[in-house]
């Protein structure tokens, strides 16, 4: 409808001197406008509804446990650790309480390829955290999203469940690494 309005204010005048129209007239071009954008409207939500929405519909939001999580992590974390956890988790992090995250944005995250399959690799028993940098990493966030990644986790020995609600439990990492 704004567009209809906007364009019946830009092309109405040139449409109606074209036409010879009055100008008490003019807006019956408005009716065509708004019946063509309400049809356009309509598709398209009637396209998205019907065949995107369904399957994308988890991707919408996240978690309201993620973020009473991460708030719980601005506590209680120092402004220099670093959090291990899926990219997902890692830009809810970063925008919410500015942590310091592994890996997270493809653009901003040194050795990007690496860090995903290492910490892949690390919800799947496979990878030490020892084999990863940097060395300041002091917790693992096992949310969700880590969870569809690696359902079987074992944390190891030197992992401490600092918050475990809702099905998210954040380990401190004590010792080395």
């Amino acid at each position: 409808i704004l567009v209809s309005l906007v364009i019946r204010e830009q092309l109405s005048p040139w449409l109606s001197r074209r036409l010879s129209l009055k100008t008490e007239h003019k807006n019956i071009l408005l009716v065509p406008l708004v019946i063509l954008v309400g049809f356009t409207n309509l598709y398209i939500l009637f396209v998205h509804t019907t065949y995107q929405l369904p399957a994308l519909q988890n991707s919408y939001y996240h978690p309201a446990s993620i973020a009473r999580a991460i708030s719980w992590m601005e506590q209680h974390t120092e402004p220099d650790s670093v959090m291990l956890s899926t990219p997902d988790t890692a830009f809810l992090a970063a925008v919410q309480i500015g942590q310091r995250v592994f890996v997270a944005h493809p653009d901003e995250t040194a050795n990007y390829s690496l860090r995903v399959s290492q910490m892949k690799g690390f919800f799947n028993n496979q990878v030490n955290l020892s084999e990863m940098e940097p060395a300041n990493l002091r917790w693992v966030f096992y949310g969700p999203y880590e969870q569809s990644i690696g359902p079987n986790f074992q944390p190891p020995s030197n992992l401490q469940p600092a918050y475990q609600q809702e099905g998210i439990t954040i380990y401190e990492i004590y010792g080395e690494p």
